[in-house]
């Protein structure tokens, strides 16, 4: 568990996961029924989900009502729910983060009057958590817990819930603690067509999991530490030519356009592109530079070039692609598909990305400078990215061929 102190670096919804995790543990400790802990924490993700961007402490009793009142339910169903959160706030009081429970005054039916606001709201952030086998469940939410306590960005976690549930799906009638390291081998071959990347993708969240129980006494040996290495071939680089890059600009409209730009100019990811915040922009020596949220939560700044950072600085303030949902942004997969509308067939919105690297490259020849603009954690990603023309191998090749070539051994002796 974090020291308190950690807590403030954490979004609201990994706070949401982090106390009820620690009410749930709560729950254990007092003796509650397996079917009274699955209730409460049901009724309180439902809470989480519709309030993403809201700290469980941030709520009060209005705010509770509103939920509670969103929806048609039956009378019986409003007790239930108004027990949990009565429930859930007093060990709250009890365990010292709030003063006093927002849900102590929650009536016991819905208020005359009081009328359903409509159906409760969808996700509108991110995919939908994918349906997990019931004996899967329990495990899953736990090594998720783990990992926000692990300071995991929501990318990490969402890959490797995705994964395991795909997974536990395959072995639905089999405990998570009984699988062997056949099932996970057999997980990991299955699929001829898979790439190699996906194949390795799976091995690294299982052995990720299972490392995991072990650690937290489910199993004695991870049975994961028998899936073999999967080797993939280093891709070639693949900077998008600039005639094809004009001609995407030429198609796109403004957001679309800002999109490439800021792959293209700035060398972000699309799950960058996607969070950038006006609050992102800062100025330095007269020159505007961008606060970048990056892979693993590594944080960098990039300079802006000049024509572009002045355009940013006109924009309104907020997300520069903000969605529907209120204070939110569109998804990385949403952006990626806004670019691949505008970009050749053969190219995707990486590949801009690809042709900053090179650029960047064939200016200060100073690969470092590329892995740290890049957000790179090892200069060995880095050269997947930078692509060199043959035009610029000719000086090197020549320089060779214009060096002597050693004597043949008898011209020596003989010499």
């Amino acid at each position: 568990m974090p020291h308190p102190a950690d807590l403030s670096n954490l979004a609201p919804r990994d706070l949401w996961s982090y106390y009820l995790l620690l009410f749930d543990l709560d729950l254990a400790a007092q003796g509650a029924a397996e079917t009274s802990r699955r209730k409460h924490g049901a009724i309180l993700a439902q809470l989480s989900q519709a309030h993403p961007r809201r700290a469980p402490w941030e709520l009060d009793t209005d705010a509770l009502l509103v939920w509670l009142a969103r929806e048609q339910i039956a009378p019986a169903t409003w007790r239930s729910r108004r027990a949990t959160l009565r429930m859930f706030y007093a060990w709250a009081v009890r365990a010292g983060h709030l003063e006093a429970s927002p849900a102590g005054t929650l009536p016991g039916a819905r208020p005359e009057g009081l009328a359903p606001a409509g159906p409760a709201p969808a996700r509108a952030y991110g995919p939908p958590r994918a349906v997990v086998p019931t004996l899967w469940r329990e495990a899953l939410e736990q090594f998720d817990a783990y990992l926000v306590m692990r300071g995991r960005p929501e990318t990490t976690r969402t890959t490797r819930r995705q994964e395991l549930s795909r997974f536990a799906r395959r072995n639905a009638e089999t405990p998570p603690w009984e699988v062997t390291p056949a099932d996970l081998l057999a997980y990991v071959t299955a699929d001829a067509e898979l790439s190699a990347e996906t194949r390795r993708a799976r091995r690294s969240t299982l052995r990720a999991f299972y490392s995991w129980a072990e650690l937290a006494g489910h199993v004695t040996t991870s049975p994961a530490k028998l899936l073999p290495e999967v080797s993939t071939p280093r891709p070639l680089p693949r900077p998008i030519p600039d005639e094809d890059l004009a001609d995407a600009l030429d198609r796109a409209d403004e957001r679309r356009r800002l999109i490439l730009r800021l792959a293209a100019e700035v060398g972000l990811r699309r799950a960058e592109i996607a969070a950038c915040h006006t609050r992102d922009l800062r100025e330095h020596a007269g020159r505007v530079v961008l606060l970048v949220h990056g892979k693993g939560a590594r944080e960098r700044i990039v300079p802006v070039p000049e024509h572009l950072g002045r355009h940013l600085l006109t924009l309104p303030d907020g997300y520069l692609f903000p969605s529907d949902h209120p204070d939110g942004h569109l998804s990385p997969r949403y952006v990626g598909k806004l670019a691949a509308e505008v970009l050749p067939p053969t190219h995707t919105l990486h590949t801009l990305r690809h042709r900053f690297a090179t650029n960047i490259y064939r200016a200060s020849r100073d690969l470092y400078a590329v892995q740290r603009l890049l957000g790179h954690g090892s200069p060995t990603v880095t050269q997947r990215y930078v692509g060199l023309d043959v035009d610029e191998l000719w000086s090197v090749v020549d320089a060779v061929g214009r060096a002597p070539l050693p004597a043949p051994s008898r011209l020596r002796e003989s010499a």
